[in-house]
């Protein structure tokens, strides 16, 4: 499962989720035309897909846009769960004492050294996706298990006047009739459809492990408890209380306003007001006319340690008139009232 590093998620909250200018690959027979890895895949990705239409085409059948599209991202998903490998990422994890998971603007070293988990090929997906043209977005899922905190990384494309959801790390999609009636993550989360799912090693291997030691299968994460669902990193995050702490463990720890006024809010489950001190690690954007918001009162930002009182429930989110301005938290502590 993807593990919240604090420039990893400061940085994730910058992507952008519209589709790009479809880049030409038609001239480069065996894609070595690019340093960048990404570009490298695209191509890959954008040529395996125009020889499949071929072989249709063969056969008398034009495809759609929509269904190459389709095409377009089980290409993508197969190809990333492959040289990104979650199998590969268990190895240097185990191995190497100082391995670190890559931050944003690193997520090349993925496909040059072969191993990743959810939210790298959450990241590749999306961007070999924007590469060709797709509408794509990054979907994030938090839940809980034995009273542990757990997350997941996936992604959606916008095919057949919907967003159709892709699970890339396991390989997964659900479909209402056949390949090229992909499902919404709403319809999905009501049970409906059948499951399309790959043989790679690492969605074997994992769903083996878990029928052995009686756990839900890796699509649990759909009907988790406490589910919690963020598109485009943003919306509204529940964050409990735990022995006096606010409690990040496998959740974002950042909130505020990114681009195109996406923002991430994140409401407390407290039941009585408390003050709390509020440490920031970093300040992110350009933060000078904002303000942190609790409730219906407002606090200075500042790098460091703030007092804040947070109301029943309350809902900390940062207002005022810059763009992009987001806090990365360190911790939030409960305090005695002074």
């Amino acid at each position: 499962m993807l593990v919240f590093k604090i420039f990893f998620a400061m940085l994730i909250l910058l992507v952008s989720i519209a589709s790009a200018a479809k880049s030409d690959f038609s001239k480069s027979l065996y894609c070595n035309d690019y340093a960048d890895s990404i570009q490298k895949y695209a191509c890959l990705t954008e040529h395996a897909v125009q020889g499949i239409k071929w072989v249709y085409e063969s056969s008398g059948i034009k495809l759609t846009d929509d269904e190459t599209r389709i095409l377009q991202a089980i290409e993508a998903m197969n190809l990333i769960q492959n040289i990104a490998s979650a199998g590969r990422y268990a190895y240097l994890k185990h191995t190497q004492r100082e391995f670190k998971s890559p931050l944003m603007h690193e997520q090349n070293v993925c496909l040059q050294n072969s191993f990743g988990i959810c939210g790298n090929h959450q990241y590749l997906f999306v961007e070999i996706l924007k590469h060709l043209g797709l509408s794509v977005r990054p979907v994030d899922f938090y839940y809980s298990f034995n009273h542990e905190n757990h997350n997941h990384a996936a992604a959606e494309i916008y095919v057949n006047d919907h967003w159709a959801f892709f699970d890339i790390t396991w390989g997964g999609f659900w479909v209402q009739h056949d390949l090229f009636t992909p499902l919404s993550l709403e319809a999905i989360l009501k049970r409906k459809g059948t499951l399309i799912a790959g043989s790679n090693s690492w969605y074997i291997a994992k769903n083996h492990l878990n029928r052995v030691k009686h756990y839900p299968d890796v699509f649990s994460y759909l009907h988790g408890k406490d589910l919690q669902i963020l598109r485009n990193k943003s919306g509204i995050l529940r964050i409990r209380f735990k022995n006096g702490e606010a409690d990040f463990n496998h959740l974002p720890n950042y909130f505020g306003k990114s681009e195109n006024g996406r923002s991430l809010k994140i409401k407390f489950q407290n039941p009585a007001a408390l003050q709390a001190l509020l440490h920031i690690e970093n300040i992110g954007g350009y933060c000078e006319h904002s303000y942190i918001k609790a409730g219906s009162q407002r606090f200075t930002i500042v790098k460091g340690s703030s007092r804040l009182v947070i109301p029943p429930n309350g809902l900390l989110e940062i207002e005022g008139k810059d763009p992009i301005c987001y806090l990365v938290i360190k911790n939030l502590k409960e305090i005695a009232w002074s």
